[in-house]
């Protein structure tokens, strides 16, 4: 399992930055679209010089009015949706931190770590994919090495008969590692690498030759 690191700051992943600027930027748009609508109309109605004493005194007080009440009921969303923004993001980003640290456990060779969320996170159902996808991987995985140990047994067992010069005693070793490497062949025809060949063998069950550079550099371990 990846190890629990206590994650002590409010936003951990740019995701989150990036999603809090959005939130604020919208926010503005917002308030100058609004500011807009309720302002212009009454600014230009105050400065027109038709407009009577006691009526441009009646619009200047709603414009006061309007000051006093809206900037603070405003401010006061602002932080509500900022929190909510926070509170929204970190059940995404929670999720790709642990998916993160999955990942780097994948690569290390762990395919018995598993991606396990809080149940308020978003992005449930992906984790519970990609927990399937781990664990076919390492079964198919732990099956080439079982097949592995016993192909290097037997391997141990024709050498010796060939010392002995127990010839029925080696052909039956070379049988037996000739049905683990099927076994291994088959466990391993899950994986693709190069332009769709199976990694168990390619053509007429012959071995693939092994590319240039690794492209899948998948290797599991077994825990």
């Amino acid at each position: 399992m990846p190890p629990k690191s206590q994650r002590r700051r409010i936003l951990v992943d740019e995701f989150q930055y990036r999603l809090l600027a959005f939130n604020v930027l919208y926010f503005f748009i917002l308030l100058v679209v609004m500011a807009a609508f309720l302002f212009v109309p009454l600014m230009i109605k105050l400065s027109s010089s038709t407009l009577p004493m006691a009526e441009r005194e009646e619009v200047a007080n709603l414009i006061l009015s309007l000051h006093a009440r809206l900037w603070p009921a405003l401010a006061v969303a602002f932080v509500l949706l900022a929190a909510h923004s926070v509170l929204v993001s970190h059940r995404i980003a929670g999720a790709l931190y642990r998916f993160k640290a999955v990942f780097r456990e994948l690569g290390q060779g762990n395919f018995a770590v598993r991606a396990n969320l809080r149940k308020r996170d978003y992005l449930l159902k992906e984790a519970a994919e990609l927990n399937a996808m781990i664990e076919a991987v390492g079964g198919r995985l732990g099956v080439a090495a079982d097949q592995c140990a016993h192909l290097e047994e037997r391997l141990n067992g024709a050498k010796t008969s060939a010392q002995q010069g127990d010839l029925d005693a080696c052909r039956r070793e070379l049988a037996a590692m000739t049905e683990s490497l099927g076994r291994v062949r088959a466990s391993l025809t899950l994986f693709t690498t190069v332009r769709g060949t199976p990694a168990g063998g390619g053509e007429n069950g012959a071995a693939s030759p092994a590319p240039s550079h690794r492209t899948d550099g998948v290797q599991g371990r077994r825990t």
